[in-house]
């Protein structure tokens, strides 16, 4: 493997119905935290279901592997933990790496337009 890995901390947030705009706050504070106070961590982002708006997805890369596990062990990651579960019904977390896609991985190869592979 040539290229450095690039690994991505990520959630899937079910918000209880009527928490949505609390939880949107109470996770800007806490991506804005680990910014400035985790080694290894870049900011995050938080994606919003269009369909289902208490459907959320977070993401953010990180320099390595280490860096997540370590912010994982922080009692402020702890804390909010318990924050988001008063405000949520379901949360999964998951530890990724980019294996495809725009910035690392296997190319994806894009056709032409009108270009079908035929």
């Amino acid at each position: 493997m040539g290229e450095e890995e690039r690994i991505y901390a990520a959630g899937i947030w079910s918000v209880r119905p009527g928490n949505e705009q609390a939880f949107i706050e109470a996770w800007k504070e806490f991506s804005a935290w680990t910014a400035l106070h985790q080694r290894g961590s870049g900011y995050g982002n938080l994606l919003q279901d269009i369909e289902n708006p208490s459907r959320f997805i977070s993401f953010g890369q990180w320099d390595d592997l280490e860096g997540v596990q370590a912010w994982r062990q922080q009692p402020v990651f702890r804390k909010a933990i318990a924050r988001f579960l008063d405000l949520c019904d379901q949360i999964t977390p998951g530890t990724f790496r980019l294996v495809a896609g725009e910035g690392g991985g296997e190319k994806v190869w894009i056709p032409a337009h009108g270009d079908r592979g035929t």
